[in-house]
């Protein structure tokens, strides 16, 4: 059955997958694998329907299933997009900065990680508003921050590189892995330039109103 249910994933079809592997967890419920596999179908289901229940079903299953392996990266990822999608992500900062802040525990660096990335999701959610609401960006400090997408896009594809090997390294399916390096560096590439030109067309609206 968790054969088919693998097989169900790869076909992203979540639902039937989720419950293949309800069936195994009620004969075992100790399976932190299939924990973690159905934890992933209800997540990805939840963030392509967007519905709110959904997204809040998704979130309890992930917060149960992160705390019997806190090392699922993975499953970390989940919890901030969909903190993102449900305008939570105050809220899962505040859990993680607790969580980093316990002595001796061997949570603090994934926490500690997670806020990282939570607070580069919200550097990058302002850049966008700004540029939505025609910000413009004139000076030569401007035009190194327009290099922001770096400080995101490198990060994400070297920890997504990271887990790649190691998943090839334990004979683990490694597609999810690679499909999100690539996803990861044309994304960057695309801010990246994107970023750029419009820096560049504004210094030279600049420059023509500069000569007016």
């Amino acid at each position: 059955m968790r054969k088919a249910a693998e097989e169900l994933l790869k076909q992203e079809r979540y639902a039937l997958a989720a419950e293949y592997l309800g069936r195994i967890l009620h004969k075992n419920p100790h399976d932190v694998e299939a924990w973690k596999m159905q934890a992933g179908a209800f997540a990805r289901m939840a963030l392509s329907s967007g519905d709110p229940t959904e997204l809040a079903h998704a979130e309890v299953v992930l917060h149960e299933t992160v705390h019997l392996d806190w090392e699922w990266e993975t499953g970390h990822q989940f919890r901030i997009q969909i903190a993102e999608k449900s305008e939570r992500l105050d809220e899962l900062v505040r859990e993680y900065r607790a969580i980093s802040l316990e002595e001796a525990s061997d949570r603090s660096a994934m926490a500690v990680r997670m806020i990282q990335v939570i607070q580069l999701t919200l550097q990058f959610k302002s850049e966008m508003a700004r540029t939505r609401e025609g910000g413009v960006a004139t000076t030569k400090m401007d035009v190194l921050l327009s290099f922001w997408p770096l400080t995101i896009g490198l990060p994400f594809i070297f920890v997504t590189a990271q887990n790649a090997i190691m998943a090839y390294s334990e004979k683990e399916p490694v597609i999810f892995h690679a499909v999100m390096v690539v996803l990861g560096i044309f994304g960057t590439a695309f801010l990246l330039f994107y970023n750029l030109r419009r820096v560049k067309g504004t210094m030279r609206n600049s420059g023509k109103k500069g000569r007016l």
